[in-house]
């Protein structure tokens, strides 16, 4: 079993062995300084590792093989030309592993891209988050619907996904200042 950590320029993952943890260098990857590494999510086959860089504005693909994350391509969140201010947030994958989406707070923005064959990203769309500073989003688990909550606007918008992955919007609810967005199985309680 393992854990993974951010730091400030570095994704610490740590290997449990029983009640003792251990730090695993070979795992462990190293990012340029300043870009600041906020999440990570593997594609549901396994094989690939994808983190989003809360600085750096930009999404990182990496090959997992063996308990070694190779590092294969790195890609903006934002659109060509974009100048202003931005960090980014947030980054998931659809259960079908076809699709990941990012968002984008100073653009204000959720970028979508296809998840080719050999894990690569092909860019789809950047569109408006509905709102101002999408700091959270969440996909439910029919890969049909993506939420993102604004909390500088107090929303939550809801996406209707296409087939292509690009998202079309359904509804905005106001929301007080939203900062985090999940789905959960339905329980007893």
């Amino acid at each position: 079993m393992c854990k993974i950590s951010l730091h400030s320029h570095k994704v610490v993952v740590y290997r449990y062995e029983g009640a003792e943890v251990h730090t695993d260098e070979v795992a462990t990857i190293t990012v340029e300084r300043g870009c600041g590494p906020r999440y990570g999510e593997f594609a549901p086959n396994g094989k690939a590792f994808y983190l989003i860089n809360e600085i750096g504005s930009r999404v990182m693909h990496y090959r997992y093989n063996a308990g070694k994350m190779t590092l294969c391509e790195e890609t903006s969140t934002l659109p060509y030309g974009f100048t202003g201010e931005n960090i980014c947030s947030d980054l998931h994958i659809t259960a079908d592993g076809k699709f990941l989406y990012a968002s984008n707070r100073g653009h204000d923005s959720i970028t979508a891209y296809h998840i080719l064959e050999d894990g690569s990203l092909a860019w789809i769309e950047c569109r408006s988050s509905g709102g101002k500073t999408p700091r959270n989003f969440a996909l439910d688990r029919t890969g049909r619907y993506l939420l993102a909550e604004n909390q500088d606007s107090d929303n939550i918008t809801v996406f209707a996904i296409g087939e292509d992955g690009r998202l079309t919007k359904q509804e905005s609810y106001a929301f007080g200042s939203p900062v985090c967005i999940r789905f959960f199985k339905k329980t007893a309680f």
